[in-house]
């Protein structure tokens, strides 16, 4: 992805190192409000926004009880009803053995009133309510008083965490603008934190400055005395845009400028030196080792049984592979749980005949194992997940485990938790993400990336006969591959074929009638979803005096642009490539012919997408070709604008209707 990773360790790697004895000022100050920005109507650079951040800053350091003290201040302008919603409030709290609490929290709303005065409303406590949401976490809500269109809300709290392991990190941008957005952390030298920043945009500020801060009680008992020497590291961005959900996205998350941290290491005087994070080659050995992980590949007597009666019979490997890789997928159920570790053994969810997704990984390596089949599993984040980072080897930031399977040198990556999947297709999920492969084999640690050669094909054949008075009669013929046709297979488990085809080619809106459907290919799961459906549409095209108008792209086009931002910061990902076929064949009256010329026509966005549309003409039969290829997987930012004016053009050919005109010679020719 075109992303930015930078190494932000508090070693002051990758920083312009200062030495400061004063620690500058906060951008922001209680209560200081300009007049200005409450009679500001909109914001200058997105006058759309229901609201922006003037201001978001964030503080971590530690105080004299060896707490991290972590403050937000904010203050948004809310500019209309629809920004009421950044009115209200959620702060989650982790809860067990009481590591994180609320020491201080005001909030305020100003108005205008009629006179032009500044008018204040404070937060009343009977106004902040905190619930339980699990068993380690609560949360704080409240809505601020007295919103109305103009308003400013400002909101400053702070969270005292009795565990110098859970650093908060921070988020630079949200849905709405924001001016300036900064956080700052304050710590002595020997507790050192690892952190990465991602996104974007183009930090203003990102420095670390050397100080002298001196601390007293439980913090210098600790840290010691005789060393004050602390870093404190800074960044800001300045007028960073929304972050608005988009179409082809992975993860909007992904997209946003953070940082997040990472206790490293720290080396108190009574304490030797300590290193927390270890190393890749260190997490690969703890996985190996781990009971809830590696040591769930067994081939026990339950799993050995198993295995000689699905593969009862065949010799090759590859086709025991395939019948162990159905077997599990069609008789394990999914419990929709992504999990890196497992609890149940393989017999368990044999027993079960249920599982998360990493249990029916393990099961599916047990039974390969018991096969004589080499395989091994890989931990990655699934894009819904986010991406990771690999300058820190933290294993929370996984949440999936897919088999790598070896036979006859080609390799195979396997996962079982979808009865409708084919073996040799991913989960959509996982495409173009880092794999981390846990082979206790191989003693270097190695990465991989997974990648799809599927070309999602849609190939639609439409046969139609126009009469006079603009009714069609005719079918739809389409093949699906790949994930098309894995999506649409499990939707049709869920609904009937009637109802999906009405939904699918939105039979009300375009007065389509159904006269009978085929999916004669729906339980043949390696095959391409084959849909066939005979249909008429009374009065389908236009009629003006002697002409008759007919779009002949009945199905399938494009009503709007699917990229309405102005701007997109972040690359369009479609995951895999992909082809749309739609060939027309048009049988007109023969009292008719084509009026205004329909020209072939072609657009390109360089190597990366092309539209054409193609028609010939022959007599009373008029044959139409609609081709969308899309070549690659990720379309840059600096594209975007480019990528907008090509489905402009795309959608005004779709919808470019077709002219006929009555024959004023026919009885001559007759």
């Amino acid at each position: 992805m075109f992303k930015l990773f930078i190494c932000l360790s508090f070693h002051i790697i990758g920083f312009t190192q200062l030495l400061s004895q004063t620690i500058p000022q906060p951008p922001i100050e209680w209560g200081e409000i300009n007049i200005d920005e409450l009679r500001m109507t909109s914001y200058p650079l997105d006058v759309d926004a229901e609201a922006i951040f003037l201001c978001d800053y964030g503080e971590s350091r530690l105080d004299d009880d060896f707490k991290i003290q972590f403050t937000r201040h904010l203050r948004i302008k809310i500019y209309n009803k629809n920004g009421f919603d950044w009115g209200t409030f959620t702060i989650y709290l982790y809860t067990k053995d009481n590591t994180e609490f609320i020491d201080d929290l005001e909030a305020v709303t100003y108005n205008l009133n009629s006179e032009g005065d500044i008018i204040e409303k404070e937060l009343d406590e009977d106004d902040i309510f905190e619930e339980e949401v699990s068993e380690n976490y609560d949360k704080i809500t409240f809505t601020m008083p007295g919103l109305e269109p103009g308003c400013i809300v400002e909101v400053k709290y702070t969270i005292l965490i009795d565990n110098i392991y859970r650093i908060k990190d921070w988020e630079f941008q949200h849905e709405i603008p924001i001016r300036w957005s900064e956080y700052r952390t304050l710590f002595p030298s020997n507790l050192a934190y690892a952190g990465v920043s991602m996104g974007y945009e183009n930090f203003v500020i990102k420095e670390t400055t050397q100080m002298k801060v001196f601390h007293f009680g439980k913090t210098q008992a600790i840290i010691g005395s005789g060393n004050p020497n602390c870093n404190l590291t800074r960044w800001a961005v300045e007028n960073a845009p929304a972050v608005k959900d988009a179409p082809y996205v992975s993860n909007l998350e992904d997209y946003k400028n953070r940082v997040e941290l990472q206790l490293s290491g720290y080396a108190f005087p009574r304490n030797k030196k300590t290193d927390i994070l270890g190393s890749w080659e260190k997490v690969v050995e703890e996985l190996i080792d781990s009971k809830s992980f590696y040591e769930k590949i067994d081939d026990d007597s339950d799993v050995e049984e198993l295995e000689k009666k699905i593969t009862y019979g065949l010799i090759n490997k590859k086709d025991k592979m395939l019948a162990i890789y159905n077997w599990v997928k069609n008789s394990i159920v999914w419990d929709k749980y992504e999990r890196v570790f497992s609890e149940l053994d393989p017999d368990e969810v044999i027993e079960l005949k249920k599982g998360n997704s990493s249990e029916i990984t393990f099961l599916l390596l047990s039974l390969l194992k018991s096969a004589g089949i080499n395989g091994y599993p890989v931990i990655l984040s699934t894009r819904s997940n986010g991406e990771i980072q690999t300058l820190y080897p933290i294993v929370n930031q996984f949440n999936y485990v897919l088999a790598n399977v070896e036979i006859d040198s080609e390799t195979y990556f396997l996962d079982a938790t979808d009865p409708l999947r084919a073996y040799d297709l991913l989960p959509s999920d996982v495409i173009g993400v880092r794999g981390l492969v846990i082979n206790p084999n191989n003693k270097k640690t190695e990465w991989i990336t997974l990648s799809s050669n599927k070309h999602n094909i849609t190939n639609t054949q439409i046969y139609v006969k126009l009469d006079e008075t603009g009714t069609i009669n005719g079918s739809f013929k389409e093949d699906f591959s790949d994930y098309r046709s894995l999506n649409y297979r499990n939707e049709l488990q869920n609904e009937s074929e009637l109802e999906f085809i009405k939904e699918f080619y939105d039979t009300e809106e375009n007065n389509y009638i159904i006269d009978s459907i085929l999916i004669p290919t729906k339980d043949s799961i390696e095959l391409p979803l084959r849909i066939e459906t005979y249909f008429s549409a009374p009065e389908y095209a236009q009629i003006n005096d002697d002409y008759l108008y007919i779009n002949p792209l009945m199905i399938h086009r494009r009503e709007s642009n699917p990229f309405k931002l102005k701007q997109r910061n972040f690359p369009v990902d479609y995951g895999y490539k992909r082809s749309y076929n739609s060939v027309i064949s048009l049988y007109i009256p023969t009292n008719y012919e084509v009026d205004e010329e329909f020209k072939n026509k072609e657009l390109r966005l360089d190597n990366d997408l092309k539209f054409k549309r193609i028609i010939s003409v022959e007599d009373n039969f008029i044959q139409l070709l609609y081709r969308l290829d899309i070549k690659t997987t990720l379309i840059s930012p600096n594209k975007y604008q480019k990528l907008r004016e090509f489905y402009s053009q795309m959608i005004d050919l779709q919808s470019e209707q077709l002219v006929l005109r009555k024959k004023t010679n026919i009885s001559q020719n007759n």
